[in-house]
């Protein structure tokens, strides 16, 4: 077995298992950083798979765009 193979596995078990975290948890801060840690998982499986281009848009938008409203939900939830 080489390392790609030992990598592909890894980030495929590290989305998985924060997907699943995702739905599992209650606390809604949490879920966002889950879903966070699953998305750059799947980016690093992009990254693996040669799909250099897809693999950063999925970075800057998608792991981007839920960090931004992580921080808004936390910002507009806080209690002063």
């Amino acid at each position: 077995m080489n390392w790609h193979a030992v990598f592909f596995y890894l980030y495929a078990a590290l989305a998985c298992s924060f997907a699943v975290a995702v739905v599992m948890t209650a606390n809604v801060v949490r879920m966002a950083f889950y879903l966070v840690l699953s998305l750059a998982a799947t980016s690093g499986l992009f990254y693996l798979a040669g799909a250099d281009f897809v693999g950063a848009m999925q970075l800057m938008i998608y792991v981007g765009g839920t960090l931004v409203l992580l921080v808004f939900g936390v910002m507009l939830t806080a209690q002063g």
